[in-house]
């Protein structure tokens, strides 16, 4: 076994305090659907720092597990808008199926799924050359997408089939299809990767699904349906597992639930029509869009309450994972491609190929 020294630990323990002491914040991209622009927000400021136009009628986003790209689906234009982060400008664009709306990146980022709601399948595309690689057969009226944490499986709600189909990402085959309530639209998956939450537009009410077998339920299996506002859409889990994050267009407002117990805990009153919901990264503020409003509510999730206001663009959707990665140690690697997100580390060393960098690997357990 390997042995440190006590100088070789305290100076990585004090590379680890330097490199968690300031990072740079994630911007959050929100597709306005009326002008067809994205508004880019600052997430340390809370201000838009720049919009720029896309292809028509965005409502889906989705950024890079890298963030340095971000894909918007344009929904009049039948096609995916591929932007350079660095730039703030479309790079290529990739036509899909028609009405593309909701989207989501694998963890990896090796492969963005589509969902295409008039021709009820999901378009495949591989990042690496901008295209389609595969389509896949959903329900009727394909529309919201999620990806498990492992990549393993994605998740696609049909509207108009009242259901959600159960996608191998290896096989790219439908392994399942699950009853939900009316309407289906915004789905997610809780980090911890046994359960999923679907918002039922028409039914008022949250399915919430166990992906993993129990003695008492098979995999893949409603187990709960829970009560929320008028006309529930986006849907977000916060990062610690607790609490679940419902826009109810209808009624104007964020339902809370506690992920423990499926029971409503609070209440929130944001804009008119909110759809698009997510939990910044580093789970300290939830943003929601309201479409007609034209802005953006940020709520403090410690004391349940909104906080700020942006303004936006004309009907902001922002349908799926619109706020980037965190980037903790600075070094031009995001978190969830870091290796040792603790200490910066740009080349990503690894001798031991362990899937831990080096540097993480010298510090002591539980850092």
């Amino acid at each position: 076994m390997r042995r440190l020294n006590t100088p070789s630990i305290s100076l990585l323990l004090g590379l680890l305090v330097l490199s968690t002491a300031a990072h740079a914040a994630p911007f959050a991209y929100i597709t306005n659907a009326a002008d067809s622009t994205v508004s880019v927000i600052d997430t340390a400021t809370r201000a838009v720092v720049t919009t720029f136009a896309v292809g028509i009628g965005p409502f889906g986003v989705a950024v890079h597990p890298d963030g340095r790209t971000v894909y918007t689906a344009n929904l009049y234009d039948n096609n995916v808008s591929v932007i350079d982060t660095a730039s703030n400008s479309v790079v290529a664009t990739v036509p899909v199926g028609t009405w593309p709306f909701g989207l989501a990146l694998l963890p990896d980022g090796s492969a963005l799924y589509v969902a295409n709601f008039i021709d009820s399948t999901v378009s495949v595309i591989d990042p690496a050359v901008n295209a389609v690689v595969a389509t896949i057969p959903a329900g009727l009226n394909a529309r919201g997408v999620a990806v498990h944490p492992n990549g393993s499986t994605v998740y696609v709600t049909n509207t108009n089939g009242n259901s959600v189909s159960v996608i191998d990402t290896t096989t790219h085959l439908v392994t399942a299809t699950i009853p939900v309530g009316l309407q289906p639209r915004g789905i997610t998956v809780h980090p911890n990767g046994k359960t999923v939450y679907v918002t039922n537009n028409a039914g008022n009410t949250v399915s919430v699904i166990a992906t993993v077998a129990s003695a008492v339920v098979a995999p893949n299996t409603v187990v709960a349906t829970i009560a929320v506002g008028l006309g529930p859409i986006g849907v977000a889990v916060h990062p610690d597992g607790g609490d679940v994050y419902v826009g109810n267009r209808d009624s104007g407002d964020v339902y809370v639930i506690d992920s423990r117990t499926n029971t409503v805990v609070t209440t929130l009153s944001v804009g008119f029509s909110p759809r698009g919901v997510m939990v910044h990264p580093d789970g300290n503020s939830v943003y929601v869009s309201n479409s007609l409003s034209n802005n953006v509510s940020i709520i403090d999730p410690i004391t349940k309450t909104v906080v700020d206001t942006v303004a936006v663009g004309a009907i902001p959707f922002a349908f799926g994972q619109f706020i980037g990665p965190l980037d903790s140690d600075s070094d031009g690697v995001s978190d969830p491609l870091d290796n040792c997100p603790l200490i910066a580390n740009p080349g990503q060393e690894d001798v031991d190929a362990s899937g831990r960098g080096d540097l993480c690997d010298a510090l002591p357990p539980g850092c």
